[in-house]
């Protein structure tokens, strides 16, 4: 409706693609940056990156109608020719993007050529910046929702892409088999995360502060 533009599954599909952003940002600190803290997260962050990409794809499926009204065929039929003054089109290229390096930096991976996961890994890594941070673009947009514009979203959203991927590589850390036999790198792995997630609350904290004071 007009009063309530967004319901649940939009919310949730927000969510998850923030998660598997995040979750790809935090796990290729190691391989991709040479932090050795999160070497163990590769594999594991991939596979929760890909399951809640997946997971945000069926809701946001839902949402525009699922298989009784197909508004998804409308994503479909205007993608060609090219809307680049469009945040929504935007959306749609970079998340198919990001959906692409993601799926074949997976499969090299499993395949262990480590070198090509590498290399498309530098690529996945932009593209799931870009793709949330233009998805804050999109929220940026609406001035009828005075909170939830200006310039400063599409950083804000990277920042929560960050914060819920550290907690969803935390839960999957602690519930992980491989933390009771390699304890000590697990203990590492959760300390590094745990820092990295207060760092990420501070920085939002300090956008939410500032804002509110900049509205009063």
């Amino acid at each position: 409706t007009r009063e309530v533009p967004w319901g649940v599954l939009i919310a949730g599909y927000a969510l998850l693609i923030a998660s598997s952003a995040g979750i790809f940002l935090i796990s290729s600190l190691g391989h991709l940056f040479g932090f050795h803290t999160f070497d163990g997260l590769r594999k594991r962050g991939m596979m929760l990156a890909v399951a809640t990409l997946a997971g945000g794809a069926w809701l946001l499926f839902w949402d525009l109608g699922g298989p009784y009204q197909l508004q998804i065929l409308r994503f479909i039929r205007y993608f060609y020719p090219f809307h680049p003054t469009s945040p929504v089109w935007w959306m749609g290229a970079l998340l198919a993007a990001y959906a692409f390096f993601l799926f074949v930096q997976f499969f090299f991976t499993l395949a262990g050529h480590k070198k090509l996961a590498f290399t498309v890994g530098i690529f996945t890594f932009l593209a799931a910046v870009f793709a949330f941070g233009n998805l804050g673009s999109e929220f940026s947009y609406d001035i009828t929702r005075e909170f939830w514009n200006g310039p400063f979203l599409p950083l804000f959203f990277i920042i929560s892409a960050l914060v819920s991927g550290a907690v969803f590589t935390i839960i999957l850390t602690y519930f992980s088999p491989q933390r009771a036999a390699h304890p000590e790198l697990s203990r590492r792995t959760l300390t590094a995360l745990a820092k990295l997630t207060v760092l990420f609350l501070g920085i939002l904290l300090f956008f939410h502060i500032w804002k509110m004071l900049t509205a009063v």
